[in-house]
């Protein structure tokens, strides 16, 4: 990455966060482990790269990325604990420290996730977006960079979000191996703005990818359950109009779809709550073993040009 990161380790700012070692970069910041000296608590620092100064795109996005999220009620949101400046005025914010790895480093990694981790992220991720929704809240850049993956002992215990309000980017990705446009919408690629649909569909393209390491339409898809692809075939529809309503509608297919996989597809430790008492008329996606599973939805035209961009 070259001089882009700024050597704030060794500074302490604002008289109390001592600042550590670089954490990890994002396309304009770099994140630091840090010590706050008036908790006592580890923390981690976000700061622009040298390049942005106050005023800029990348610091106004900053903010407002730490405005969106405080007005988000969930523990599985990276909240900001603090908002400074540096001495050149660029914003800064602190959260609390976790440790782990983003999605896009583990898919890095390992090519794919297990398919209970697929449905614990999916999960996490739902009932975050859903909290954010009922607030008014869009996230409108769903993409494996903003998912923070928590473990204990290789057991995933917590899927964490953050990147609220950040602008997708239409960019090849070094590490997933195709372009990271393939987490937008059609309509968002048409220029609408983000919206719940969105969300909804940027969702089920990420846990595609997690669930088989390629892109949602040019892969196979053998390695999916079927239960588990009629959630994702609906959610990825290139109508907003004929997605899940809502992300907690959603989240409840993903719940009947984890109790027809069993138990080999739930967390360790975790109780599966128990599905809908009726699921017909709630949930089209959630058919019976025996009926016949609907093919993918052919894209559109404007999503047929955007994955042969991504291909």
């Amino acid at each position: 990455m070259g001089n882009r990161t700024r050597a704030l380790t060794g500074e302490i700012l604002d008289g109390r966060y001592v600042v550590g070692a670089k954490q990890r970069e994002t396309v304009t910041t770099t994140r630091f482990l840090a010590f706050d000296a008036k908790t006592t608590t580890s923390v981690e620092v976000e700061a622009l790269d040298v390049c942005y100064r106050a005023g800029s795109r990348a610091a106004r996005a900053l903010l407002h990325e730490a405005e969106l999220a405080a007005r988000v009620d969930h523990p599985n949101v990276a909240v900001p604990l603090d908002i400074g400046k540096l001495e050149d005025g660029t914003p800064y914010v602190v959260r609390r420290c976790t440790t782990g790895e983003t999605l896009t480093e583990r898919l890095g990694l390992t090519g794919a996730l297990p398919i209970a981790d697929v449905l614990r992220v999916g999960l996490d991720l739902l009932s975050v977006l859903a909290a954010a929704h009922e607030a008014h809240v869009v996230h409108g850049a769903v993409h494996p960079d903003h998912v923070f993956l928590v473990e204990h002992e290789g057991v995933l215990l917590q899927s964490m979000i953050s990147g609220f309000g950040r602008e997708p980017r239409d960019r090849d990705d070094e590490v997933l191996g195709f372009s990271s446009i393939v987490f937008s919408s059609p309509e968002r690629i048409d220029g609408c703005s983000a919206s719940v649909a969105s969300d909804i569909y940027g969702v089920a393209a990420l846990l595609f990818v997690a669930a088989t390491g390629m892109a949602p339409f040019v892969s196979a898809h053998s390695r999916v359950p079927k239960a588990l692809l009629r959630v994702l075939v609906r959610a990825l529809d290139s109508d907003p109009e004929r997605r899940f309503p809502t992300a907690r509608a959603m989240m409840h297919a993903l719940l009947v779809v984890r109790v027809e996989l069993g138990s080999a597809y739930a967390p360790a430790e975790e109780s599966v709550p128990p599905p809908p008492q009726s699921v017909s008329g709630v949930f089209p996606c959630a058919r019976s073993s025996d009926e016949e599973e609907a093919p993918p939805t052919r894209p559109s035209a404007p999503e047929a040009k955007r994955l042969a961009r991504a291909s």
